[in-house]
């Protein structure tokens, strides 16, 4: 979701600004990861505090979805003249193109294809209620487009 800084040295902001810039145009892996906006698990955070029935740990994630998919999100919600991903990648060229985006050859084998899922039905007790993935993507590229971090070719 929308940050409250301009900061561009996280993956989040990195990975959502390298989808609208271009940098996986030709394609991404049935890679998985997880999808939280930072404005619910601030949320999350202030209710376990004040909660009495609060213990443990909870974990805070609204959706799992793939690189490949989150990039079809920005592009049906965003929109505009961005490259947006036009394929899924193949589990072998996901191997060799990986390296040239920090991914090792390793980690590749080890993680694309194979789908996770998360329980946050601890977290949803507390009273959190998760944005849709589509509001957090698009609030997200939103700010990067305000703070100049990216252009805006809506």
């Amino acid at each position: 979701g929308a940050g409250l800084s301009d900061r561009n040295d996280c993956t989040s902001v990195g990975f959502v600004a390298g989808l609208a810039k271009g940098t996986f145009f030709i394609g991404l892996p049935d890679q998985y990861s997880t999808i939280v906006d930072v404005r619910d698990v601030s949320l999350l955070h202030v209710q376990a505090m004040e909660s009495d029935a609060a213990e443990g740990r909870y974990i805070g994630v609204a959706a799992v979805r793939t690189f490949f998919e989150i990039g079809q999100i920005l592009k049906k919600e965003i929109g505009g003249s961005y490259r947006w991903p036009s394929f899924k990648a193949p589990k072998w060229l996901a191997t060799i193109m990986g390296p040239f985006f920090g991914q090792s050859m390793k980690e590749i084998q080890r993680n694309v294809g194979y789908p996770y899922q998360f329980d946050n039905g601890k977290s949803r007790k507390l009273g959190i209620t998760y944005r849709p993935i589509e509001e957090t993507l698009s609030d997200h590229v939103k700010q990067l487009i305000q703070a100049g971090l990216i252009p805006d070719k809506r």
